[in-house]
């Protein structure tokens, strides 16, 4: 892995405020939280969960903020997400991305009313080729794995969760990469390829001539007002420097 994570920048961006983060479940968000406690100090972080009715892995976030030594917080969505079935209910990736979009409006009202910022927790290889919700998930006051390629994300979250005797991070680090948008979604499903493919191509190396095909018309679906608010995104990712702490 080339990529490193700068915890000097991480702790003088955030100065004396709370970050707040969204704890899905998934090895993003758990990457996420973990880094933080370290740049921060676990005082300095809270995880919210937030389920939409009932999460069947959210043991597995309650056992990640457990473990961290992080604040807890768990706000179920469903009533916020109820007036919308009625007029979206046939539609489920428009219904995702409202849930998206909800739990970002959640995020920034507990970061008000604490003195926080939001921190996102979306890695490379989706911001590549936007495989993220706007003003949902893609929305906040900055990314902190957004150096990292979804294969990166994977290998530090283990290489992190041996390191400080974290069996749940470690445990998350392998599951199925899902946002838990409806029942049975995936991300390699819903994308077409896999994780390790995008990150092939995305390192310039050959991939399979359909698949490239795909990946680029994802990337040209991107279009200019996203590419806009990307290069925002990017002017606030803490990249690596040359004197980059190592996890």
């Amino acid at each position: 892995m080339t990529s490193k994570i700068n915890y000097t920048k991480i702790k003088k961006f955030f100065k004396s405020k709370l970050a707040i983060v969204g704890i899905s479940g998934g090895v993003d968000s758990a990457l996420t939280a973990a880094i933080l406690v370290k740049a921060l100090g676990k005082e300095k972080v809270v995880g919210v969960m937030m389920p939409y009715k009932k999460q069947s892995d959210i043991d597995d976030s309650k056992e990640l903020i457990k473990e961290l030594g992080i604040v807890g917080k768990e706000i179920n969505i469903e009533k916020m997400v109820e007036p919308y079935l009625s007029i979206f209910s046939e539609n489920k990736l428009v219904l995702g991305n409202i849930m998206s979009r909800i739990r970002m409006i959640v995020l920034y009202a507990i970061a008000n009313s604490e003195n926080g910022l939001v921190a996102g927790t979306t890695n490379k290889s989706e911001m590549a080729i936007g495989y993220f919700t706007k003003h949902g998930d893609g929305g906040c006051d900055v990314e902190i794995i957004a150096s990292l390629l979804k294969t990166d994300v994977w290998e530090m979250a283990k290489k992190m969760a041996s390191k400080n005797c974290w069996p749940t991070l470690a445990k998350i680090a392998n599951k199925i990469p899902t946002a838990g948008l409806w029942e049975n979604q995936t991300d390699e499903k819903e994308m077409g390829f896999s994780y390790e493919i995008l990150d092939k191509y995305l390192s310039g190396k050959k991939v399979d001539a359909k698949i490239k095909a795909v990946i680029l018309k994802m990337e040209k679906r991107l279009g200019f007002g996203l590419l806009i608010n990307l290069m925002r995104f990017y002017v606030m990712i803490l990249i690596k420097t040359q004197h980059c702490d190592h996890y």
